[in-house]
């Protein structure tokens, strides 16, 4: 599977990747004279294209197999940049990445979804927050079980939490 991320905001590129880590292959497709933000990873390259240009999805070789990460500020840029990936492919699968609500077009297809940028990071902001809690957990566990000798775990694919008090 081949990611294609197209991204107006330059730091918002990295967070992106976080996304597309199971991908044989990234393509960040970045205007001219947008510096990238830090490393290239193994399987990710740099295209830099006018995305408003359909010939850039073409140079690309866009397929339905593929799949579009896009960013772009400003309902006009972002619509331009839809008409010219669709005009090379039309049935590609497009998540738009938000940075404002109300940026975004009205969507007449079943391929595209949307996705606000506080919504991206909220995701792994509560993540977080669950990591947080099972550390909590597991330290509470280790306090309550510190100076016992032995220790019985039981698993159980649907345990009965009467029989198990």
């Amino acid at each position: 599977m081949r990611y294609v991320i197209i991204a107006e905001i330059p730091r918002l590129v990295r967070r992106l990747s976080e996304v597309t880590a199971d991908a044989e292959e990234v393509i960040f497709l970045l205007p001219e004279g947008t510096a990238f933000p830090g490393v290239l990873l193994q399987g990710e390259k740099v295209v830099r294209e006018d995305p408003l240009k359909g010939d850039t999805y073409r140079k690309l070789l866009l397929s339905p197999e593929d799949r579009v990460i896009l960013q772009a500020e400003g309902k006009d840029a972002l619509q331009g940049m839809l008409d010219s990936l669709f005009e090379v492919c039309e049935s590609v699968p497009v998540v738009v990445v938000l940075t404002d609500p109300g940026e975004m077009p009205p969507l007449s297809r079943s391929n595209i979804s949307c996705l606000e940028i506080s919504e991206l990071l909220q995701k792994n902001i509560e993540k977080e927050w669950l990591h947080i809690r099972n550390r909590a957990w597991t330290q509470k566990i280790r306090e309550l079980t510190q100076d016992a000798g032995n220790i019985l775990i039981l698993t159980q694919h649907d345990p009965d939490a009467d029989a198990l008090a």
